[in-house]
């Protein structure tokens, strides 16, 4: 999303490799789960409002009850052309059993999703709903998508 708008590590036309820009952004905004375990959605939220995004945290809350709304609002925000961060199980994704991933929602089909910064870039709407709920994940992380927007 920073890229799309040449903000932080992309200012000035710069172009780093993608481990260089994430490096620099967790200098900026380091992981804050305990013991530097990775990232939550406030510290996420907190990174993309500092870059000038408005931000809406949604999530499914407890045992992501409120996965489909959630889902329908992300759809609406993909189709204004914005990408959504989401909070994805990776093990269920062919990671390390119940290790969390940010990866950008791109597009929600009818039947599908497409996704880009995941090991999967297609997914069939029942097996990402899966690695969207984040079971072992704190509920505000379950079925958990951040609309942000300039």
């Amino acid at each position: 999303m920073l890229q799309r708008f040449a903000l932080g590590p992309y200012a000035g036309d710069a172009q780093p490799s993608e481990h260089d820009a994430v490096a620099a952004l967790l200098r900026s905004h380091p992981p804050d789960m305990p013991l530097g375990l990775g990232t939550t959605a406030f510290r996420l939220t907190r990174l993309l409002r500092d870059y000038g995004f408005q931000v809406r945290h949604r999530h499914g809350g407890l045992f992501a009850h409120d996965a489909a709304r959630v889902l329908a609002e992300a759809r609406t925000h993909t189709a204004a052309g914005w990408p959504v961060p989401v909070c994805v199980d990776d093990g269920l994704l062919g990671g390390r059993a119940f290790e969390a991933h940010w990866a950008l929602l791109q597009a929600v089909g009818d039947s599908h999703v497409t996704l880009s910064h995941a090991r999967v870039t297609t997914l069939p709407l029942r097996e990402f709903y899966a690695a969207w709920v984040c079971r072992a994940l704190p509920w505000s992380h379950n079925a958990c998508a951040l609309l942000a927007e300039r």
